[in-house]
């Protein structure tokens, strides 16, 4: 980001610009994994909603909403260990 600060014509230390100020006094601290996990999750899965809505709201009949047969499996028996 270097190169954005000797774009905006300031080549001393201090801007008058407040926005080339503010971008110098930023910090960047890392965030664990499982927060950056935990977001683009909660990213698609609003994605995943708005598609399906949007397919319930496309669909004339209500057999296009039901899976396929071959989509879904069924066991005739569960078994016990």
């Amino acid at each position: 980001m270097r190169f954005l600060f000797s774009i905006s014509g300031s080549h001393g230390r201090f801007s008058s610009n407040p926005f080339v100020r503010y971008l110098r006094s930023l910090k960047w601290v890392p965030i664990p994994l499982g927060v950056g996990f935990a977001y683009i999750g909660y990213q698609q899965l609003g994605h995943v909603i708005k598609r399906e809505e949007r397919k319930i709201q496309q669909a004339s009949e209500p057999e296009q909403l039901l899976a396929k047969q071959w989509q879904v499996r069924r066991k005739s028996h569960f078994q016990c260990l």
